[in-house]
């Protein structure tokens, strides 16, 4: 395994694996507070605050040139003759304080070149007991090239 914080238990853990997020909490919470949409960088830094890298095999940073609206998105390069397999992307935890039984992550992914893998979201869901539940978009399979497009 890759990485392991015991500390998560009941975070939601959102892994993004591209672009920009949009979602909606409770009690008052906006996207802002969790700096969802990657507006706020401190100066120095090559991630938006809050957010961590997860994994380490690619190139990420912070783009202010292609991005679908606002000031930033999220680059991630596989580095050039990297044959490894595994993935990296951009991770943020909130805490799971939500209403209802049902979450739904949205956000805007472009890509390109994607072979050997597949570009995709991981929304998982971490609990005392461990792993309760993850999609990665997997079974999708997003390769080749597109455009800007709503997941």
């Amino acid at each position: 395994m890759l990485w392991m914080i015991p500390s998560l238990r009941n975070l939601l853990f959102i892994c993004f694996s591209l672009i920009l997020m949009n979602s909606f909490c409770q009690k008052g919470d906006t996207i802002a507070d969790f700096n969802l949409g990657f507006e706020k960088i401190t100066t120095g830094k090559d991630l938006p605050d809050g957010w961590f890298i997860w994994g380490n095999f690619h190139h990420l940073k912070s783009d202010s040139v292609e991005k679908h609206h606002g000031k930033y998105s999220m680059l991630i390069e596989a580095p050039k003759g990297n044959s490894n397999k595994e993935f990296t992307c951009i991770a943020r935890t909130i805490p799971a304080i939500y209403k209802g039984k049902e979450i739904e992550l949205k956000a805007y992914l472009k890509y390109k070149d994607v072979a050997d893998g597949y570009a995709g979201l991981i929304l998982r869901i971490d609990g005392a007991s461990g792993n309760l539940q993850i999609d990665n978009m997997s079974k999708r399979g997003l390769q080749g090239t597109a455009d800007w497009k709503l997941y």
